[in-house]
């Protein structure tokens, strides 16, 4: 995949995908090739008007992991490949900094792998860029709030999951000054936009005092062309998502948190079954992903803490354990977590009710006793009908796991999702939540754990 507007060959091989990664005032390419989409800079994100504005490294991460989103989302996997899905991606990307980024290739090549499954080839040149262009000159404000570089403290990741809400209102009764970042992905922005807005409302209205920014962005892949196709597994969307929290963060002060708000049982996604092993199971905030990416950032010298508040925690756990149980309980149904949502569908129709993040934000939302049934298009636990192969597959696959895994996980079980770095905790801490987890939702389905 070529990445960048100063890289436009006439003749495009096959399987090339271009990424103009800066906003250019000549957009005729653009318009004749119908081959770019434009990676937002941080002028465009919002950044610049903000008057924040992040070093030039941290630039670089964000253009490289929007690249590597479009790249996964427009180089389809081969069924009549090798294995049927590895896929070799070779990233053509700029860098300030070439000599920087040549020591880092190891270790992002490492995690774009371990993330998607595939085999990731890096080339760096310099890059032939603009600078970003300045604050637009008119007062700076934000949500009804005038916004400097000392407003925020943190920056949560917020994708409008219940996880991630959580984790928001956790921070602000903290009496944390916070600024939310959200990342829309292709096809979901009618359902998941208005829940972010509405979240984020909802805890600006609780916490007055606070200082509450939100950035939403909106960067998607250019459409399939004669040239590249669609794929839907979205396994690099981590590191975008990863990647924009550090920018903001590294924009807002020196040494600004990121905190990633996801539940331990979810991170380690241990497959439920044999045939869930390896890249067919997401790895979008296990341990030896995050491991890897605070790895890339010490090599960069970003100095951004990576915040995991709820690692050893299970959803359940973190809905009964936060601190601002008024507004978690009151908000906590406008949340949004299904990987299988109707696009067209509105607020509280979108949940399917049958897919692995159904389940598991049932089971939690059950254990403190506000999980409602309507909410989901399908009852798993009551339907009234026969369920479809796709409706009972994960539903099979829990209760496999729930009847295997009685005595608790086993450390092969555990370790095939990934490796566990010791930096983060301990085989027996991740182990406990993983039980624990797999706990809510023998549970809440009423099977024996």
């Amino acid at each position: 995949m070529g990445s960048g507007a100063e890289y436009t060959p006439k003749d495009p091989p096959p399987d090339t995908v271009f990424l103009a990664l800066h906003s250019s005032d000549d957009e005729s390419a653009i318009k004749e090739k119908h081959l770019w989409n434009r990676a937002r800079s941080a002028h465009a994100l919002g950044l610049h008007d903000l008057e924040l504005r992040p070093p030039q490294a941290a630039l670089d991460l964000y253009r490289i992991s929007a690249a590597a989103y479009c790249a996964d989302l427009r180089l389809p996997r081969r069924r009549d490949g090798y294995d049927g899905w590895t896929r070799h991606i070779v990233l053509h990307v700029p860098v300030a900094d070439v000599r920087l980024w040549t020591l880092q290739v190891r270790t992002l090549s490492r995690l774009l792998s371990f993330l998607s499954g595939d085999l990731w080839q890096i080339e760096l040149r310099e890059q032939d860029a603009p600078a970003p262009k300045g604050p637009r000159g008119r007062q700076n404000q934000h949500h009804g709030m005038k916004v400097k570089s000392g407003s925020f403290d943190a920056v949560c990741l917020f994708s409008g999951g219940l996880d991630s809400f959580v984790g928001a209102a956790d921070a602000l009764a903290e009496g944390r000054n916070l600024l939310l970042m959200s990342h829309v992905p292709e096809g979901v922005a009618r359902w998941l936009s208005p829940a972010q807005r509405n979240l984020q409302a909802g805890l600006a209205a609780a916490n007055q005092g606070r200082h509450l920014g939100h950035l939403r962005v909106t960067l998607n892949p250019p459409k399939p062309t004669e040239y590249s196709g669609k794929e839907n597994t979205q396994r690099a969307r981590s590191l975008l998502f990863l990647g924009l929290g550090t920018l903001a963060a590294t924009a807002i002060g020196e040494s600004a948190p990121l905190i990633v708000p996801e539940n331990g049982f979810i991170s380690l996604n241990v497959p439920l079954t044999p045939g869930r092993i390896g890249s067919s199971s997401t790895r979008t905030t296990h341990p030896n992903a995050m491991h890897l990416y605070c790895q890339l950032l010490k090599g960069l010298a970003i100095r951004v803490p990576i915040e995991l508040p709820y690692i050893f925690q299970t959803k359940g756990e973190m809905l009964a354990r936060t601190k601002d149980p008024q507004v978690v309980r009151r908000l906590a149904a406008g949340s949004v977590s299904c990987a299988n949502p109707n696009p067209r569908s509105a607020a509280k129709e979108e949940h399917c009710g049958y897919c692995v993040p159904c389940i598991i934000r049932r089971a939690a939302m059950s254990a403190i006793g506000i999980d409602s049934a309507s909410d989901y298009r399908l009852d798993i636990r009551n339907p009234g009908k026969s369920l479809t192969d796709k409706e009972a597959s994960h539903l099979k696959g829990f209760e496999m796991a729930i009847r295997n895994r009685a005595g608790g996980v086993s450390v092969p079980e555990l370790l095939s999702a990934g490796d566990l770095p010791p930096s983060l905790g301990s085989t027996t801490d991740f182990r406990d939540v993983h039980d624990r987890g797999l706990a809510e939702v023998a549970a809440f389905l009423g099977r024996a754990a």
